[in-house]
């Protein structure tokens, strides 16, 4: 089992790059253009990558994850959603 952990992991640490890719693009399309979709979006993406950087080991880029994850579900208040825009 520890064998097929560690391939799982060495597979999610190559795809690493390509979903850091796509945040990146998400954040680059929603300083250039904001919208409700698109900040839903990039929450989703910043979201997910929190969820499972932790399960495979990547503890740092979990917390940096979550702490942008906590400040985006802060905005996600209507109210401050209206100011953005």
């Amino acid at each position: 089992i520890d064998e097929k952990l560690a391939a799982l992991k060495k597979m999610y640490a190559a795809n690493l790059p390509e979903k850091i890719k796509i945040i990146n693009s998400l954040w680059s399309k929603l300083k250039n253009s904001f919208s409700k979709s698109s900040f839903e979006e990039f929450h989703r993406a910043v979201h997910s990558l929190e969820g499972s950087s932790g399960t495979y080991g990547f503890f740092q880029l979990g917390q940096a994850c979550r702490d942008l994850n906590v400040y985006l579900e802060q905005l996600k208040e209507p109210s401050s959603l209206d100011a953005i825009q």
